[in-house]
């Protein structure tokens, strides 16, 4: 499939989530769809920019504005959308316009905006004077002691069964946005929308966790900095969304619910810096984006700064910043997923297709804060659905991504395998080369003397000879590990040549327990038997006796090759251990060592007692498999 037409299927796939959601929300209106709910069609306000008008200013308890002052104009609108502005705003509404709520039922007031800073209701006082007016409180702007409100994701006031006047009045003011929908209902409607609201909401966000958790449990193939980000990007999500939409006013402490939605754009922020670092390692974008990596480096100083004013209290400069600067990370985060579609990085089309929902979803929020669209449950809910979506498609194509990694690290092994057979073949071909020539120079001649004195004796050096060469060009000692019988028979050709050569001067005993399943590697011990021979035998006058033992230890096979010559000082054995260790010319233990580390992650021993013995020990752990 071409590429273009693979991201059309997978942004078509990212839909599925949004028309269910859709389909939800649908459901969600129509249940609250009855005479009993009303979007009020009509409110009165004005702006107060200077934030000193009084409740008696605006025509509060009859309208006794004081000498001097100036009468307020009022327009009339369905709602008040002025998106961001740091005015205050005074609201007013008919109270004949509140009585599509029967009398006999509770009367809520709702004012859709779940980041208000400051909302204040007044009820006119009754006419006879006998009581004050009433003020309800609600928003982050408030105290938490100081709040009457209902717990609801944005501001509900439960009215008085009994209205005096012709306006109840409204004071609101917000740092983020004041775009507001104003809806009365009765108590049964309450309830509905309060159940509704949390069911789409939890259905949404467990599809977020879902799926974000889904691509946890694949992270094995990721390393603890992508784990850590994007645990930050899915944590930050979810809480991001649980206090831009208000609904952790329903089930948490009231003080700390309007601390996190006072904070919202904070969080929206640290969710963006969480996406950029988490896509930034995902991409290795250092090495394969360098002039993006810069930037996203400028971005996310950025978002310190910005996230740092609006901790400190400038709130609505703060904001701004927000918005600017996740706008532009946003555009940011698109830009690198493009690219790495162009590089044909396999799971980049999930990438942008998910990138592109982010910024629809930071399409909708600025449209809402500018009050360019209403502050409504489908609006709020709209900014939630593009990053749930977001969240969906993310899944699917690191999961394509792990897939891809899986297959790679199998290719790997195959590899390692194919390398590590190679260096097995070239270890042999270099014990092969550490035959000396010598050695079958001495062997022919020894051959040759016989053939004179004693032709069957030379028959038989011939056959200990290619038996000898045999098996250690055989292509079988490529193998990993070989029996110990195959090894030993190759040793005891080795030995009676060489006995050949030196007569009775030369005895070898083997001392061997239960060697049936013992494995090793090829020509492992024929070096530290000529060794044995040249450097432990051959100097004494008188010869002497090396003894190859085996012992069938509980979890290890113990390999000794002991001679009784002359024996090394300390400085000697030093010398042989070293890494260019040959002494006096024999075959150097380096290599058997490092083949031992190789193998088995152990070493060999050396002990000597000069004028006395000496003694290589090896421990090798059982294995019970064939050679392979």
């Amino acid at each position: 499939m071409k590429l273009g037409g693979k991201i059309v299927l997978i942004v078509s796939l990212g839909l599925v989530p949004v028309l269910a959601s859709v389909i939800v929300y649908v459901h969600f209106i129509h249940s609250m769809g009855n005479n009993q709910d009303l979007y009020l069609s009509r409110i009165e306000y004005l702006e107060d920019a200077k934030g000193h008008l009084r409740y008696q200013d605006v025509g509060g308890n009859g309208g006794n504005a004081g000498v001097g002052a100036e009468i307020p104009v009022w327009q009339t609108a369905s709602r008040l959308m002025k998106g961001i502005n740091s005015s205050a705003w005074w609201v007013r509404i008919r109270t004949e316009d509140l009585q599509s709520v029967s009398p006999d039922s509770a009367r809520f007031l709702s004012v859709i905006n779940p980041t208000v800073e400051k909302v204040a209701l007044y009820i006119p006082a009754p006419s006879d004077g006998g009581a004050p007016s009433k003020i309800y409180y609600a928003g982050w702007g408030y105290p938490a002691e100081q709040q009457n409100a209902e717990r609801f994701a944005y501001p509900v006031f439960k009215l008085p069964d009994q209205i005096e006047g012709d306006y109840i009045y409204l004071r609101l003011s917000s740092s983020y946005s004041n775009n507001y929908t104003f809806r009365v209902m009765d108590r049964e409607t309450f309830d509905r929308v309060r159940d509704n609201m949390t069911g789409i909401f939890a259905f949404l966000i467990g599809l977020t966790a879902a799926f974000g958790f889904n691509i946890l449990f694949q992270f094995g193939s990721f390393g603890s900095r992508a784990k850590f980000t994007y645990i930050l990007y899915l944590g930050t999500v979810i809480i991001y969304q649980v206090a831009v939409l208000g609904m952790i006013r329903v089930h948490v402490q009231r003080d700390f619910a309007e601390w996190m939605v006072a904070n919202s754009p904070a969080l929206a922020l640290l969710m963006f810096a969480g996406a950029l670092l988490f896509f930034r390692l995902l991409l290795d974008s250092k090495r394969v984006f360098p002039l993006l990596h810069k930037l996203s480096g400028i971005s996310l100083v950025l978002i310190c700064l910005s996230v740092i004013a609006i901790f400190a209290g400038f709130k609505y400069w703060g904001n701004i910043a927000a918005i600017l600067v996740s706008y532009l990370t946003g555009i940011l985060i698109i830009v690198f997923a493009f690219f790495a579609v162009r590089k044909k990085i396999e799971f980049a089309a999930y990438l942008l297709a998910g990138c592109l929902f982010i910024f629809v979803f930071a399409t909708i929020f600025n449209l809402r804060a500018w009050g360019i669209i209403p502050n409504n449950e489908l609006s709020l809910f709209a900014v939630m659905i593009p990053l749930v979506v977001q969240t969906v498609l993310l899944a699917f194509g690191l999961r394509e991504f792990v897939r891809k990694l899986a297959a790679e690290k199998k290719d790997a092994v195959r590899l390692y395998q194919i390398a590590e057979g190679e260096a097995v073949s070239r270890e042999a071909a270099f014990l092969q080369a550490q035959i000396r020539p010598h050695f079958l120079f001495n062997a022919l001649n020894v051959i040759a003397a016989l053939c004179y004195a004693n032709p069957a004796k030379a028959g038989e050096v011939i056959t200990d000879l290619a038996t000898f060469f045999r098996h250690s060009f055989d292509f079988r000692n490529l193998q990993k590990y070989v029996s110990f019988n195959e090894e030993l028979e190759f040793i005891k050709a080795y030995v009676r040549i060489e006995q050949v050569r030196f007569g009775d001067g030369l005895k070898v005993n083997y001392e061997l327990e239960d060697t049936e399943n013992l494995m090793l590697p090829p020509l492992l011990l024929q070096p530290l038997i000529e060794n044995a021979i040249k450097h432990g035998i051959r100097k004494q006058r008188a010869g002497g006796t090396v003894t190859i033992r085996v012992k069938h230890l509980e979890e290890h096979y113990c390999i000794e090759v002991e001679n009784d010559g002359e024996g090394m000082t300390a400085q000697e054995i030093e010398r042989a251990l070293s890494p260019d260790g040959k002494s006096s010319g024999g075959v150097g233990l380096e290599n058997i060592r490092r083949r031992l580390r190789m193998f088995y992650q152990t070493d060999l021993t050396l002990e000597s007692r000069v004028g006395s013995w000496t003694r290589v020990t090896i421990l090798l752990p059982r294995l019970e498999s064939s050679s392979g």
